[in-house]
């Protein structure tokens, strides 16, 4: 796991790169266990198909934000049993913050559709899976991909524990608090400047010099996104939902609206962030349903 919750404030100022690397982790147990607990239950329903296993790990209480799916967890052993003895569950990327879960994985054997890449959102509560949100998109090869990167997985640079504080006592570096709120607002501004105001030489401020890109349709470069941005129309519109920020990962969960050619959209961009810049991208997109089975909305996240 490459996760981390909270770190108190270790540092004089949060752009010193020397203190940062000073500070320690003290491990989350909580989040730890969240994570297990959302790791486990994804390979019980989807590597062994043990529908037995959502009275285990699913609350008698469940609220689906899919929207193929109903509330319940009847509903959940259902949707299970659909899958064939195939199908196939790679968990890649976690994180983990406050009650939510975030899972970055590759399905195989989804009935009616091909590999796909999804982000799973869970919310935990008194150590079991109360709520579920999740963004899929159709996996495209690297061989295919516009910059030959692959949409799965998401690499790490340094894994870390999910942590709790920063201290000075021996264990493995983290950020702080200040640093990883820092990164939200670094990869929100960012999605604000480029996707509601259109500002393209917003680039130069927000992005690396060298940018490597996995959304299968872009190529690498802080030019090739520049192209993109100039693709919405003046009346496209970004909203920030829920964020995320462990390590040196971002989690954004967004709606778009205006994008050419499609209909309003979900999607999680994951950034990776680098000496105040973001440095890498990913993202799952899907299609807004409005009329869902549960009636429960795909955008937001509710607290």
């Amino acid at each position: 796991m490459n996760v981390l919750k909270s770190c108190a404030a270790a540092l004089l100022a949060i752009t010193s790169l020397a203190s940062i690397e000073a500070a320690r982790c003290v491990p989350d147990k909580a989040l730890e266990a969240n994570e297990a607990l959302a790791g486990d239950a994804l390979d019980a329903f989807f590597n062994k198909r043990d529908v037995s296993a959502v009275d285990k790990y699913i609350g008698v209480e469940y609220l689906q934000h899919n929207p193929g799916v109903k509330d319940g967890p009847g509903e959940l052993k259902s949707f299970i049993e659909m899958f064939p003895s195939d199908s196939k569950f790679e968990l890649g990327t976690t994180a983990a913050e406050g009650d939510l879960v975030w899972t970055h994985a590759r399905y195989t054997g989804i009935p009616g559709a091909n590999v796909s890449v999804i982000v799973d959102i869970f919310r935990v509560k008194d150590g079991l899976i109360v709520e579920h949100w999740d963004v899929i998109q159709q996996e495209v090869p690297a061989s295919e991909t516009a910059s030959g990167r692959p949409m799965f997985p998401i690499t790490a640079s340094t894994p870390t524990p999910v942590a709790k504080s920063c201290g000075e006592t021996p264990g493995v570096p983290c950020e702080t608090q200040e640093q990883l709120d820092a990164n939200k607002v670094l990869a929100a501004t960012a999605l604000d400047a480029f996707f509601n105001k259109r500002d393209v030489s917003a680039v130069d401020k927000y992005i690396g010099a060298e940018y490597l890109q996995h959304n299968p349709g872009v190529k690498d470069g802080p030019g090739e996104l520049k192209s993109f941005i100039e693709m919405f129309p003046s009346d496209s519109k970004f909203e920030l939902g829920t964020q995320v920020a462990q390590g040196d990962l971002v989690w954004t969960h967004g709606r778009y609206t205006g994008i050419p050619g499609l209909n309003p959209m979900i999607i999680v961009d994951i950034f990776r962030v680098k000496d105040g810049k973001l440095v890498e991208h990913w993202d799952i997109a899907q299609e807004e349903v409005t009329q869902t089975a549960s009636g429960r909305p795909m955008f937001p996240i509710g607290a």
